[in-house]
């Protein structure tokens, strides 16, 4: 039987592991994507990041008041489905409206994350037996980072938005994962 420690680390580390590696694949073609599937117009391409960039500053707040006052699990585990529902949309529907709801949508969801595993660690170890940790996890997502990175560019050259789905799909994972 696992002590809550060992069940912190683990998941705490299979985080670490998981959620860059889904960042990265949507992070290395998303601009590719935006440009050539989404729109050529500057305008609208600044749009994008300015509504994913509002979303987070507009809704860091209130979302962090649910992981400070209920959960911070269950903050990340809300982030992270809507962030996955917000990868999905934007690469199964490339219709710029559509792209753009979903920046919004995601940029919800990741104000429910921010900041939030690292909370939640410190909350089940204390902040001396964290801080170490902080590290070797940054270190599992420097590595999944990378990972990610070839495995966009590698299922991007079948089709651009495959890595997008990906990253969403495994973001909803993750969610899956967390919760249990």
């Amino acid at each position: 039987m696992l002590t809550d420690r060992q069940r912190a680390l683990r998941a705490y580390y299979l985080f670490r592991l998981i959620a860059p590696f889904v960042f990265s694949m949507w992070l290395t073609v998303a601009m590719l994507y935006f440009a050539t599937r989404i729109s050529q117009d500057p305008f609208q391409l600044a749009m994008l990041g300015l509504v994913l960039e509002s979303a987070t500053l507009f809704f860091e707040i209130p979302t962090g008041i649910v992981a400070d006052v209920y959960s911070r699990k269950w903050s990340m585990v809300i982030g992270y489905i809507i962030w996955g529902i917000g990868f999905l949309i934007q690469g199964l529907i490339p219709i710029y409206g559509v792209v753009l709801l979903s920046q919004l949508i995601w940029g919800i969801g990741f104000t429910f994350v921010s900041g939030a595993p690292e909370a939640w660690l410190v909350d089940e170890l204390g902040e001396d037996d964290a801080l170490p940790l902080f590290v070797r996890g940054s270190q599992i997502g420097q590595a999944s980072t990378i990972v990610g990175i070839m495995m966009a560019t590698l299922i991007g050259t079948i089709d651009v938005a495959l890595p997008i789905v990906v990253g969403g799909a495994g973001t909803l994972i993750l969610a899956l994962i967390l919760a249990i």
